[in-house]
């Protein structure tokens, strides 16, 4: 599977020698044991969360290129998807929150879908990011802040079509949720 185009834009910065990264020559980038600017780490895993969700997150934070390509008949869709995992700043706690997601790139974008299976209710990380649409994504070995766009039901409808031709339980969440389920725009903040 070819690299995103965020991560090939700073490739350099994931060479032989991470420990070579300088803020200056890349502000918003994150090198795996570099000393990023202004970036966290986050490495708290919460316990009161599902095995499943739990452990694809701690192999996002210790082997992102296995937990990019992710095998999700465990939670009931059929195939090896592709996959980021958000951090957001919980708008109670403050504290720093983990979620992998699903993911549909758009352009340099990656778009993401509030879907909670079709739920009543928003999840979480869509609340967090109404609150505050300052992030951190990382996707496979990209490390990055980023903003999240929350996309109008005009700006959704243009992408829906793209994103349930790619993940067709989307239409099948759409047809029970009682609300429109919504879709963010994290735009990759890489130097």
């Amino acid at each position: 599977m070819p690299e995103p185009a965020r991560m090939r834009k700073c490739r350099h910065f994931f060479g032989a020698d991470p420990g070579i990264y300088t803020a200056a020559a890349a502000p918003n980038c994150f090198v795996p044991g570099g000393k990023g600017p202004k970036m966290t780490v986050h490495e708290n895993v919460p316990t009161n969360i599902n095995d499943i969700i739990r452990a694809h997150i701690k192999q996002y934070l210790t082997e992102p290129e296995k937990a990019h390509l992710w095998d999700a008949t465990p939670v009931g869709m059929p195939k090896i998807v592709t996959t980021l995992l958000l951090t957001t700043i919980g708008r109670k706690s403050g504290e720093a929150r983990h979620v992998p997601l699903l993911y549909v790139a758009d352009g340099d974008d990656y778009l993401v879908m509030g879907s909670k299976g079709g739920y009543e209710t928003d999840p979480l990380w869509f609340k967090n990011l109404q609150a505050n649409p300052d992030c951190e994504i990382r996707v496979s070995t990209l490390h990055t802040k980023a903003h999240a766009n929350i996309l109008s039901s005009e700006e959704r409808a243009k992408v829906w079509p793209k994103i349930t031709a790619l993940h067709e339980n989307y239409a099948k969440y759409q047809e029970i949720a009682p609300r429109e389920i919504p879709v963010v725009r994290l735009v990759a903040l890489v130097a």
